[in-house]
């Protein structure tokens, strides 16, 4: 249960990548407490104190981040944080939502401001999610959820080919894959089922690929910004060809597209009877029509792009939402904003410090960077999507040549 009337100074951040969140929270005035896996430069910047899994030594590659061993450890080290400083509140970043465990030892630390971990097992829980979506009329892909191999041929033949298969635990795109016929399947499904008990078999849809940032009361929500996302773009790096790594703030459609967006969208947080800010990612069919197909109950990595492009400061907007009730105004967007990741294509030694006004989530000195794992971010403004978009891809470029310089 929040505390309504709490005054709320010290906030601790947690999550795979806590460095946005704590960037927003820090330009807020808060004192920002700062718990994720990398442990970037700038992460401790914005933080009064911060600590990761790659300072204890259990960093061991971004492929394995997705386990209840690794969010147990981020808990363990946010304890620590937690009882020498006494914090009013948590801030959940990616990673958690799908570990309840590993909440319910968080709410005991300090009160998680926004979502319960109830409300996140109700929005994570797939048969619910789209059973609702169903009642509603809410347009989403056809899904079915399958515990083994012959389940997921079933699946797949009920559903159609080409399938999705994701993982029921992940976040940012992590061993999706396309099967586009029973030989494919069974190889990619045996590989998802490494990781993950539940299996979704799920309809390819293409279109654009994009999501919404919801603030919601619990009874009403308000979709205050629709972004498109970059997948799986080899120039960055991203060998998952559904892998995200990166956002356009904002999405760039007509009025009645994004209104269309923005009424089915809302209905669906409304339902879930979430709190504070939340993302709703979508496919954009080339009929304009948005098919939903997953609820994330917290902050998303695209929280600076939304601020800077609406002039506001979301973790204010969130804690008005969840200790006030409190809706926001309607913004006017400014510029379009780009949030662009770089993943290793082979593995990097960080020999330069990476700096400059437009890069975000810095390595350390002296890293190692192993192949596929992210190397750092660059956020980057325009008039335009396509000129937001080149200036962006310009700063990776840069970026590059100060990695590969001696």
């Amino acid at each position: 249960m929040l505390e309504k009337d709490a005054e709320i100074r010290k906030l601790l951040v947690i999550g795979i990548d806590a460095t946005s969140v704590s960037l927003s929270a820090s330009r807020g005035g808060f004192e920002v407490f700062g718990v994720d896996c990398f442990g970037d430069l700038d992460l401790k910047k914005y933080c009064k104190v911060s600590s990761s899994l790659r300072e204890h030594g259990l960093l061991s590659g971004s492929k394995d981040l997705f386990t209840e061993e690794k969010m147990q450890s981020l808990v363990k080290i946010a304890a620590r944080i937690a009882l020498d400083h006494r914090i009013d509140g948590i801030l959940l970043a990616s990673g958690l939502e799908d570990y309840p465990e590993a909440l319910a030892e968080l709410q005991d630390l300090s009160q998680i401001l926004g979502n319960t971990p109830e409300a996140i097992g109700r929005a994570r829980d797939w048969r619910r999610l789209f059973s609702q979506m169903r009642r509603k009329g809410v347009l989403h892909p056809e899904t079915e959820i399958a515990e083994d191999l012959e389940e997921a041929k079933k699946a797949a033949k009920d559903v159609g080919y080409p399938v999705l298969l994701k993982p029921s635990k992940g976040c940012g795109g992590t061993r999706i894959s396309l099967a586009r016929n029973a030989e494919e399947l069974e190889v990619n499904c045996l590989r998802c089922a490494k990781e993950s008990r539940e299996i979704l078999v799920q309809e390819y849809l293409q279109g654009i690929d994009a999501s919404a940032s919801v603030i919601a009361t619990g009874e009403k929500a308000k979709v205050v910004c629709l972004t498109e996302q970059v997948i799986g773009e080899p120039r960055l790096g991203q060998e998952n060809p559904f892998g995200w790594c990166g956002n356009t703030v904002p999405l760039d459609v007509s009025g009645d597209i994004a209104r269309e967006c923005i009424s089915r969208i809302g209905m669906v947080v409304e339902d879930l009877g979430l709190i504070g800010s939340n993302g709703v990612d979508f496919i954009l069919s080339d009929e304009g029509l948005p098919y939903v197909t997953e609820v994330n109950p917290r902050f998303q990595e695209t929280i600076e792009c939304i601020d800077r492009h609406l002039g506001t400061n979301l973790v204010k907007i969130h804690l008005d939402s969840c200790l006030k009730n409190k809706l926001p105004q309607n913004y006017e967007g400014r510029q379009f904003w780009t949030r662009l990741l770089l993943f290793a294509s082979k593995a990097v030694h960080v020999k330069k410090r990476l700096s400059g006004a437009t890069i975000r989530n810095v390595p350390p000195l002296d890293s190692v960077i192993l192949k596929g794992d992210p190397i750092c971010s660059v956020v980057v403004s325009g008039r335009s999507k396509i000129t937001s978009l080149a200036n962006a891809y310009r700063k990776i470029q840069d970026v590059k040549r100060l990695l590969s310089s001696p």
